[in-house]
């Protein structure tokens, strides 16, 4: 899932794995984004599909935030 800059995601909505919130978009409780959808505006609507291009996107961004949170522990560590 990702959750562009300035997007508020209510406590209860319910936001699916790959899924892509646009930036200042507004999840309302009880919203339910199905996964791999698009969901931009106020109120988030679905607006369209994440392509294969786009989850393979998000895919290498998740192994780069992962490698970089590991090497931030391990820096700590040194300290």
């Amino acid at each position: 899932m990702v959750v562009g800059m300035g997007a508020i995601v209510s406590d209860w909505a319910l936001v699916h794995s790959g899924s892509l919130i646009g930036e200042g978009a507004v999840v309302r409780q009880s919203e339910n984004i199905p996964p791999f959808k698009i969901a931009v505006g106020v109120p988030a609507r679905v607006t369209g599909d994440v392509s294969e291009k786009g989850q393979d996107l998000q895919r290498m961004a998740r192994r780069v935030y992962v490698d970089l949170a590991r090497r931030y522990i391990d820096g700590l560590k040194k300290l």
